[in-house]
């Protein structure tokens, strides 16, 4: 299983960079990691109070309040790239195994971003934040494609690159594989219970044996 944002699609560096050139003014010493670790901090709470809301039938309001669901927004797949040596991977890991996908991202620009790149075939499962009442890192979206794709959970890993997606796994008992290419640093990653951090989601094929 994959997460989305900064695992298979890049799309938070748009928002890093931002935040890098407004600390910029304060002349810190790192701006960009401290941007980083800003965003990927503020994906628990952000996931919750979706999960809260929702639960109320109000999430478009938290939804609306981070950009995430204003009208005539741009769909992600149009604005951001699919991560370098995806698809190829994708494709090694098909030959193999079931695969399946999941994001807070909606299920429209979801689905959109992978008819766009061409790879919404090799999912067998997609879960997105419409799929259950309680998003990462909460166990739940896990659970419930674990459930879709009918395996056992220590049968499943997930890959990912925010602690969320490895707090998750744990919680659910799958198996954490930490990517680099997105927000999470080795360290944290490693301490939020991944059994293994690659350089870059391009790199599971290898992992498991499908290169």
């Amino acid at each position: 299983m994959f997460d989305l944002d900064g695992t298979l699609m890049e799309t938070d560096d748009e928002m890093v960079r931002k935040l890098t050139v407004f600390f910029s003014w304060f002349r810190l010493r790192d701006p960009e990691r401290l941007s980083r670790r800003i965003v990927m901090k503020a994906e628990t709470p952000v996931n919750g109070l979706i999960s809260f809301f929702d639960r109320l039938g109000m999430d478009h309001a938290v939804l609306a309040l981070f950009g995430t669901n204003k009208p005539g927004k741009r769909r992600v797949g149009s604005s951001h790239p699919m991560m370098e040596g995806v698809g190829e991977m994708l494709g090694l890991l098909k030959e193999k195994f079931r695969l399946g996908l999941v994001t807070t991202n909606s299920t429209a620009d979801t689905v959109h971003f992978l008819e766009e790149k061409g790879i919404r075939f090799f999912f067998d499962v997609v879960v997105t934040r419409t799929s259950v009442k309680r998003l990462k890192p909460h166990p739940e979206p896990l659970l419930y494609a674990v459930a879709q794709l009918g395996v056992l959970p220590g049968r499943c890993i997930m890959v990912g690159d925010t602690t969320p997606d490895m707090k998750a796994a744990v919680a659910a008992g799958v198996i954490p594989v930490g990517v680099l290419c997105g927000f999470g640093t080795r360290e944290e990653l490693l301490k939020a219970g991944a059994l293994e951090v690659l350089e870059h989601t391009r790199f599971v094929a290898q992992l498991l044996g499908a290169s």
